[in-house]
């Protein structure tokens, strides 16, 4: 048993000594002679000599490619969502005079509304605008041009009552000092008329008719027949407008041209009061007025009979200074002035429509307008006068007689 088991160990180690030994690949054959002068080798020694070296060592060559250097990341972070911006908040301060007006963007709170400029739109951008709401919308007259604000509301009324809030509750200024009211035959998609309960709101577009080109103009929101003295908001349109009263205005003084009937002031010549100043620049009278007046409109009827109508291009200037916060408009047309000549009667103005320019505008302190008026004289009366009569501002002395011929 002892002699089985060892040869079995010997054929084992043989067999491992033969797998260790075995060449990786092809092998030249063993030679059978030995040269006469070499030294025998073993069998197992010339094995390895005839192996090649690098057969032995080497391995395989692959497709493998050489792994490329990492490159170095950049770690981004993820995009954050931006905050909305948050709403301004009303402001019962912003706007409360021409000086500094309340930015475009501002939400304003007079007592019992909270207003915004929503859009904003002038001359060929508004007209655009209209006509794509209206294909019929009037063009604006020469020298003039559209200014549309789309304008939104909250009513904040104590109480259940609706309060009425439409464009005429909105008036528009800029640096010719005239405060304009909204055009009222425009049609408007959507246009601000709306009856409010306390919380409720509304959104709407109003329009005007100023200047062309006129600037620092700002929208005026003044809650329409409220009685309230204070609630005058003012909101800057333009970047940077501001309207201020002109001071070199307290350094002017009335003058005594035409203080008397007796003595009017000559054509062309500039009355002065305390707080105007009155020129009458051209006069028709007759058949010339009375066409000037049918041009105007066919509703205009001809001089009752044995009067004649007269024609007078007036340019008005205001040139009062207001008193703390009396920063309002005054309005000047032609029921400012009467009529009289040489038969010592006072006539009233005929109910009639001027031909434009009219005489017709609501002024700042430091506005002035020019246009037409039509009045009526006895047929043939000589020294006609136009008589002044400031009654917005009341004072004696301020009467003024402008000479008509």
């Amino acid at each position: 048993m002892a002699a089985r088991e060892a040869r079995l160990a010997l054929i084992l180690l043989a067999l491992l000594a033969a797998l260790a030994c075995a060449p990786l690949g092809a092998q030249a054959p063993a030679s059978t002679t030995a040269p006469p002068s070499a030294t025998p080798v073993p069998a197992e020694a010339t094995a390895t000599a005839a192996r090649p070296a690098a057969t032995a060592t080497q391995a395989p060559a692959t497709d493998t490619p050489e792994p490329s250097p990492t490159a170095e990341i950049t770690l981004v972070p993820a995009d954050t969502p931006t905050p909305p911006t948050p709403a301004p908040a009303a402001s019962t301060d912003l706007g409360r005079g021409r000086r500094e007006p309340a930015p475009r963007a501002a939400i304003v709170a007079p007592p019992n509304w909270e207003v915004q400029v929503i859009d904003y739109q002038r001359d060929a951008q508004a007209w655009a605008l209209l006509r794509a709401m209206d294909e019929a919308s009037a063009a604006a007259p020469s020298g003039w041009e559209y200014v549309l604000i789309r304008a939104h509301v909250k009513c904040t009324y104590a109480g259940a009552d609706a309060h009425e809030i439409d464009a005429f509750s909105f008036g528009l200024t800029g640096d010719r000092l005239w405060r304009y009211f909204p055009v009222a035959n425009a049609t408007l998609d959507p246009i601000l008329d709306a009856e409010l309960r306390a919380g409720e709101e509304t959104e709407g577009w109003v329009a005007f008719l100023a200047h062309q080109g006129e600037g620092s103009l700002m929208l005026i929101f003044e809650e329409w027949m409220s009685g309230n003295d204070f609630g005058s908001r003012y909101i800057a349109l333009d970047d940077g407008a501001s309207l201020a009263v002109d001071p070199a205005l307290e350094a002017i003084k009335p003058t005594g041209t035409g203080a008397s009937l007796d003595a009017p002031a000559p054509l062309g010549e500039k009355a002065v009061t305390r707080g105007w100043e009155v020129t009458a620049l051209e006069v028709a009278r007759g058949e010339a007025a009375r066409a000037m007046a049918q041009s105007a409109s066919d509703f205009n009827f001809p001089p009752a009979k044995g009067m004649e109508y007269i024609a007078v291009r007036l340019r008005v200037r205001r040139i009062d200074v207001p008193i703390g916060s009396g920063d309002s408009g005054y309005t000047m047309d032609s029921n400012y002035f009467t009529t009289t000549g040489s038969a010592g009667v006072a006539y009233e103005p005929p109910m009639l429509l001027a031909p434009e320019p009219r005489l017709d505008a609501m002024l700042y302190a430091g506005g002035e307008v020019e246009g037409w008026a039509v009045y009526q004289i006895g047929t043939g009366e000589t020294k006609p006068v136009l008589v002044f009569e400031p009654f917005l501002v009341p004072s004696p002395g301020d009467t003024r007689y402008l000479s008509l011929e």
